[in-house]
Formats: C-alpha cells, structure tokens, sequence
C-alpha cells in the first residue's frame, strides 16, 4: 500500500510540473492573415438625377455586343469562271487534216493553255468544207468548253453570200485573240514543169488544189489569176495542206497556196518550188521570192482586189462559241493571252517559221465585223472572182 500511494505521488508531481512548464514557455508569434483582395475598378455609371416623386431606377451597366463571324469574301467572277473550268475537259479544235499550220499551232497551245486554264485541253481535228463543218457544230454550243483556232475566210464567203450550208452567225462568237498573221507563198509541184510567173502565164490551164469554194486559198488562188492574168483552174476537195502536198506528188495537181510554215521543209527539199508571195511582205527563209506586187505592175482596181483578198484572211484567230457567259468568256481570252506569252509556246512557234503576234479579242472582233459587212463593190467583185450564182 505505501508503495502505491508513493507511486501516484511521484506521478502526481510529474504531471504538475508539465503543466506549470506549458504555462510558462515562450509564446507563439500570431500569424498574419492575408489581405482582402481589392475590387477591380469597375466603370463609373452616370444616371440621371433623381425626380422627386419618381422611383429611382437601379443603375444598369451597358449591353456587352455579340461576337460577330468575319465576312466571307465575295467571289469575283474570275474566281468563278476558275471554278468552271478546274478539272473540265476542253476542245481545241483545228478544223482541218492533221499536219497544217492549224493543227501544229493547236498542239503547241494545247499543254500550255491546259495550265492556265486548270483543265485538260484536247485537240480535235474536225476537217470539211473550209471549216464550215464544225464552225456549224460549234454554232450550237454554248458552254465555253470549245475553242477554235481557223481561218474564217470559208466561213466569212458563205456567210456573206448566204452559201448553202452556212448555219451560223460569226458576228455572234467569242473572238479571244488573233495568233499571228500568215504568209502566204504560191507553189508548184517541181514535177509540174513551171517555175516562175511567166510560165504560168504562158500556160493554157494551171490546176491549183483548194479546199472549197469560198475557202480562204480559193479567194487568193481565185484573185491572182485574175490580177496575173493566169488561167486558174481550181481543183476543190482537199481537206488540208498535207492532203494538197500528197496531190501534187501524185501530179492531180499543178500547185496551191497555204501559210508558209506548213510548207517549209517541202520548199527546203526542193518538192515545192514558191513561186511568189501573195502578200507586201517576204518570206525571210527566201527573200529572193518576190511579192505579187513585184511581179507585176497592177492597176488601181486590181491592186484593191489584191489587197482586200489578203485582208480577208485574217491570221490564226481564236474564237469560242456564242452565248458563253461574260465572265469565262474573259477567263479563256486571259488563258490565251498568257499562253502566247509563254517563252516555250514562241519558241515552238519561230520553230515552224512563224511568231507570236498578239492581237486581242475585241480588235479580232472588229476585224470580223468589218469583212462581214463587206460593201457592195467588193461582194460584186469577189462573187464574180469565186463563181457566186448571181453575180
């Protein structure tokens, strides 16, 4: 028992001794409670002086606006006529036999037209009656997925004369750019036995091969024989320059006419003898072949025959069909322009004797109003010259 007793005694100190410790440490420093955030200034609303008699109304903060979408741009039309034309497939027609100065002016065109067009450019040779045959077909299409690259004088003559056949209307086309401007020799067959302007004349009857009456070669053919006083017989039905060449060979014919290029490598082999130029200017490869207006001193009505025949061909116009919509009709007519400006397309092209000679759409388009109304002096002349019924 004593012992317990002093047990819970000296427990009873020990815990006394721990309170009056406690009691007397070194006290706590307080801790500093953070500072309360300060409000964002918020700005200042004016309201109108109170009325007295009136419940003044609560101060409301301006209405916070609606984020708005960006404008979409609005597409100009020659972004739409891009549009049109990505991924389509586009006609570039010759209408001739392939091997002509058409044909290779189409073929050189088409890949480079093909990039600035956005679409693929196929060439369609569509030969008959001096163009006339497709010139129809494309009358009726009015989509702007056909091009034309042709010489319109066959189309031009029917038109004018009101010819059987002529189912268009040329004023109505797109014209978009005129190529260049052709030369045009007259050549023999070096098995003909001529070779010069006085054996021409000497002769009873010279066969010319053309493609049709009314065609632009039947105009110049036609013309110089009677400006040279030459007796032209003229032999029709030959699709093309190389159909013309192979009628010489097999001697159906005693010569023809055509755009120099075409010709070249024959007159450089010596098949093709040039006899002269209808034109002012000359052939550089062949300066020494002289200008119908060197060979003969032509009087003032002849010389005016001469010249509107020349005139009438009017180079290697463009054109598309009637009827396309303004804006792609602008898109194919840029498409051209920079296609002729490619250095690769006027290499090709000095490459087979000619050049780039840009003339726009809207004086190719004049050029062509102004044959289509042809005074009557020259409808009289020419419808003689070419057999017109009626004249």
């Amino acid at each position: 028992m004593k012992v317990n007793k002093l047990v819970v005694a000296i427990f009873s100190v020990i815990l006394i001794l721990g309170l009056l410790a406690s009691a007397c440490g070194p006290k706590a420093e307080p801790t500093q409670a953070p500072a309360p955030a300060r409000p964002a200034p918020t700005a200042a609303v004016t309201t109108a002086p109170p009325v007295p008699g009136q419940p003044t109304a609560a101060p409301t903060r301006p209405p916070v606006a609606a984020p708005t979408a960006a404008p979409r741009p609005t597409e100009s039309p020659m972004d739409k006529a891009a549009a049109f034309y990505k991924g389509k497939t586009v006609q570039l027609v010759a209408p001739y036999s392939p091997g002509g100065g058409y044909d290779l002016w189409a073929r050189i065109m088409a890949p480079y037209l093909a990039k600035h067009l956005g679409a693929t450019v196929i060439v369609k040779n569509e030969p008959g009656a001096s163009a006339k045959v497709a010139v129809n077909r494309l009358q009726k299409e009015n989509n702007g997925l056909s091009i034309v690259i042709f010489n319109p004088v066959g189309a031009l003559t029917a038109q004018i004369y009101g010819l059987e056949g002529a189912n268009f209307d040329l004023g109505k086309f797109n014209w978009l750019a005129t190529g260049y401007k052709l030369i045009y020799p007259v050549v023999v067959g070096k098995k003909s036995g001529y070779k010069t302007v006085a054996d021409l004349q000497k002769a009873p009857e010279v066969k010319f091969g053309t493609d049709a009456i009314g065609g632009g070669k039947t105009v110049l053919l036609a013309t110089m024989g009677r400006a040279l006083d030459i007796n032209v017989k003229l032999v029709v039905g030959y699709g093309g320059t190389a159909d013309q060449i192979l009628a010489v060979q097999r001697g159906e014919v005693d010569g023809f006419t055509t755009g120099y290029p075409a010709i070249k490598p024959s007159i450089e082999s010596g098949d093709l003898i040039p006899v002269f130029v209808m034109d002012q200017r000359k052939i550089k490869d062949f300066p020494d072949v002289p200008s119908i207006y060197e060979v003969k001193n032509l009087s003032p009505a002849e010389k005016r025959t001469v010249d509107t025949a020349i005139a009438l061909d009017p180079g290697r116009p463009i054109a598309t069909t009637p009827g396309v919509p303004a804006e792609r009709v602008a898109f194919l007519e840029a498409a051209i322009r920079k296609t002729l400006e490619e250095p690769g397309v006027i290499e090709k092209i000095r490459k087979i004797g000619e050049d780039v000679e840009y003339v726009g759409g809207k004086d190719t388009a004049e050029l062509m109003n102004t044959l289509l109304d042809m005074g009557a002096e020259d409808k009289t002349t020419f419808g003689k010259l070419l057999g017109i019924k009626g004249y």
